[in-house]
């Protein structure tokens, strides 16, 4: 997991960089995305272009995902986003798959948290739990916001 705002991502993190230094992904121009899934040409990463309300941090269910990282950034808004820093185990699944490479957990918790403003992400490499969209301050947030789907060699 890495947390990190786009005024000063380190070069330590040079292919996540390259991905976030793409014109298509400059807050700039986030801003007037309209919600989508998007495709960049050439590019085995993709994106989603996202607005909703946040819930409550009991309101749903933590995920993680096994073939795709996560770069969360948000737009516009407020968010807090719930993790866990220890993998999941195969019992706490929820449910099968929902959709490609998503996995629910239904009793999952969550030991620490990390509150999102615009212009700030966090990345979720495969296996790692997270629950976003969550209330701020108990108060629900309008949130925009980009997510980044990387492919990641899982770490076994």
């Amino acid at each position: 997991m890495l947390i990190a705002s786009l005024d000063n991502v380190s070069e330590d993190i040079k292919p996540l960089t390259e991905i976030l230094n793409h014109p298509d992904l400059a807050l700039s121009a986030l801003i007037n995305t309209p919600p989508g899934k998007y495709s960049v040409q050439g590019q085995e990463w993709f994106y989603i272009v996202s607005e909703g309300e946040t819930k409550p941090g009991t309101g749903h269910y933590p995920e993680f995902h096994q073939r795709y990282g996560d770069i969360q950034l948000v737009i516009s808004g407020t968010e807090t986003i719930y993790f866990r820093t220890t993998p999941p185990d195969a019992e706490e699944y929820r449910t099968p798959p929902a959709a490609t490479d998503l996995y629910f957990l239904e009793h999952s918790p969550t030991n620490g948290s990390v509150v999102l403003n615009q212009g700030e992400f966090i990345v979720f490499y495969p296996g790692e739990i997270h629950k976003p969209m969550c209330h701020t301050a108990g108060r629900a947030n309008s949130v925009k916001k980009l997510v980044v789907k990387f492919p990641y060699p899982r770490q076994e």
